[in-house]
């Protein structure tokens, strides 16, 4: 199998016209129907009785360097011998020839035994083609992922238009190129497209040709490596401080009048975990409920100033003014409250100017409702409260993968939701018509938070529980893959391998025992399916 490798690789790793170093030898063979630059070949392409492609016979010469031509050699101008471009004769007793690592004037490159690394060495009858990059490597690709693609420069440098036709023949089928055919102009260059489908498990090599229709052309190594699992790695720094998006999810509807006043007590409870951490936090409150009139736009924040910050000082009473202008009944649409609070029409910027209908001027120009709040490098926290279920269009997965993709779980931003939800259950608290809640439920365990029971009417622990996950040191690290075996999770922290974490899936996340201290970092690998 070795034997079988090497003459792949010295055979790939070089294009049409360059010789083929083996590994028993070092030196000699040939590729078929190629002239070399000593015109050392027979019509077929196969060099002279008694001679490899170089000139030289297979003995090795003795005198090499005396100017005298002794068995074995190909040429010898002694002092002459050189490594100079077009010098007839090189120091090792060869004559110049495609794969010396010298280029000469009728080469485009030569770079030395199997590195031909910009294009193989040859100059077409009609012109030369250069390929970049000269090979192609997929890497480790995961069976039945996603497609791979990567793209080839073919660049025609002669002064003649050029149809070159694309040879995959030998290829297996994980590897696609598009075009079969290219017509590149005098002086210009196309793309050709080569496709990893990673279908079938193994190592995958193959040459890849672009055969000039007038003669000559280049030959082009591809690899990868399909295998039925990738390890997959994320980095996660703990920091003490840092941003936070928080939205507070209001239900203000009749149903809910006996909760609100105990949500309201424990706001300041919430607020202490925060000034606790000096981190740096945004606090809106947007309704549930679309508004039969306008205002409020369904998704926008509530009140003036639209979000409140450390500055605030007295977040109870703020918070109070924000869930009083929410509609007082109507459907309950929370899910779709969440994602239209993040479309561009009420985070962005409106116009350049503020003209009379403006209802949001800053710094001279008309801002959406929710312009400032959501920060590209905060994580975004959301807490519901309601005894009713949501009945969105969108589903779980819909709006996780909205708010998801406003953050980067590799710079330690998260997104999760958490809830102060009725406990309907045989036994629970809720005993004045709450209606189960599946779909924010759902909600709250895929993005790996808090839930906790709306029917207590006793809420300072579970703000208080939920403000030291929102603002503390993170025990919690949301993973950028999916784990494809939860055994394969290796956890370290500062180089020290830790155990006793916990995998949660619905959230793809992992749940150390206690968080790490400021400054760490926090190297978790595992197996995953796809990259």
């Amino acid at each position: 199998m070795r034997s079988t490798y090497l003459a792949i690789a010295a055979g790939i790793l070089c294009g049409v016209g360059c010789s083929s170093r083996s590994a028993s030898d070092g030196d000699g063979g040939t590729d078929s129907a190629v002239t070399t630059a000593d015109g050392a070949t027979r019509a077929d392409g196969q060099p002279r009785d008694g001679q490899s492609a170089d000139g030289s016979s297979a003995d090795a010469a003795l005198g090499c360097g005396n100017g005298a031509l002794d068995p074995g050699e190909a040429c010898d101008e002694g002092a002459f011998n050189s490594l100079l471009p077009d010098a007839p004769c090189r120091p090792d007793c060869k004559k110049r020839r495609c794969g010396d690592g010298v280029k000469d004037s009728d080469e485009q490159c030569d770079s030395k035994g199997t590195h031909c690394d910009q294009s193989s060495c040859l100059i077409s009858s009609n012109g030369g083609i250069m390929a970049r990059p000269a090979r192609l490597n997929f890497g480790v690709a995961g069976q039945g992922c996603a497609d791979e693609v990567q793209s080839i420069q073919v660049t025609n440098l002669g002064g003649s238009d050029l149809e070159i036709n694309v040879d995959t023949t030998g290829c297996p089928a994980d590897f696609v190129a598009a075009p079969n055919t290219l017509k590149v102009p005098a002086a210009s260059f196309v793309e050709l497209t080569v496709t990893l489908k990673p279908t079938s498990i193994g190592l995958k090599a193959c040459t890849l040709r672009l055969l000039n229709v007038a003669g000559g052309g280049l030959e082009l190594p591809i690899f990868a490596a399909v295998g039925d699992k990738v390890k997959g790695e994320d980095t996660f720094v703990q920091r003490a401080t840092g941003k936070v998006d928080v939205l507070l999810v209001s239900d203000a509807n009749g149903s809910m009048i006996d909760e609100i006043p105990f949500v309201l007590d424990a706001i300041p409870v919430f607020a202490k975990e925060a000034a606790a951490t000096g981190l740096d936090f945004h606090l809106g409150v947007i309704s549930l409920t679309p508004a039969t009139t306008p205002p409020p736009i369904f998704g926008a924040l509530l009140g003036a100033p639209p979000y409140l910050d450390a500055k605030a000082t007295d977040l109870k009473t703020e918070v109070e003014k924000r869930i009083k202008l929410g509609p007082l009944g109507g459907q309950e649409w929370g899910f779709d409250a969440i994602a239209a609070s993040l479309e561009p029409a009420l985070t962005g910027t409106i116009s350049n100017s503020c003209g009379p209908d403006c209802t949001r001027c800053v710094d001279g120009a008309c801002r959406g409702a929710n312009w400032g709040f959501w920060r590209p490098d905060a994580s975004i926290e959301i807490l519901v409260f309601t005894d009713e279920d949501d009945q969105s269009k969108l589903t779980a997965d819909q709006l996780l993968g909205k708010l998801r993709s406003q953050i980067n779980p590799l710079l330690g931003q998260s997104v999760r939701v958490h809830g102060l939800l009725p406990n309907v259950a045989p036994g629970g608290v809720c005993k004045g018509g709450e209606l189960e809640t599946k779909r924010w439920n759902d909600l709250v365990g895929k993005s790996g938070g808090k839930n906790r029971d709306l029917c207590t009417k006793n809420y300072a622990a579970a703000f208080a529980e939920i403000g030291k996950t929102v603002f503390g040191l993170k025990r919690q690290f949301f993973l950028s893959r999916p784990v494809l075996d939860e055994k394969s999770l290796a956890i370290t922290v500062d180089g020290k391998t830790v155990s006793g974490h916990l995998y949660d899936k619905a959230s793809n996340s992992v749940l150390l025992s206690s968080p790490p201290s400021d400054g760490s970092t926090v190297l978790v690998g595992y197996d995953t399916a796809c990259p």
